[in-house]
């Protein structure tokens, strides 16, 4: 993330406008987590699946084939980043089967 950051703030400067303060100081500094890590790998995974709505948004929104792109650059490698996630959680045992269609053709064999 710290890498988008980067490339979008620099877009920002320059085209004169300012950026966006980060939340860093909200970091503790303990060392002893308070959540497992299925929750927080859960939460990680869920808040960049959001993050990739978020680009796609800007992308269909915004008129900037500059801007559009590099909401699109960040948007694959993020992608990357939840498929990990997702395998990290499967390699766990943390995700369940997704949902899956009914499977009509038996319904038309009875």
């Amino acid at each position: 993330m710290q890498k988008h950051i980067e490339l979008l703030t620099e877009k920002l400067s320059q085209d004169g406008l300012p950026s966006p303060t980060l939340k860093d100081h909200l970091v503790t500094s303990s060392a002893i987590s308070p959540f497992s890590d299925k929750f927080m790998v859960f939460h990680k995974v869920d808040m960049f699946n959001v993050k990739i709505r978020e680009y796609a948004n800007g992308l269909s929104l915004n008129g900037r084939i500059d801007i559009g792109a590099l909401f699109l650059k960040c948007q694959s490698e993020v992608m990357l980043y939840v498929e990990d996630g997702a395998n990290l959680m499967i390699d766990n045992g943390w995700l369940e089967k997704p949902p899956e269609a009914v499977d009509r053709s038996k319904f038309i064999n009875k």
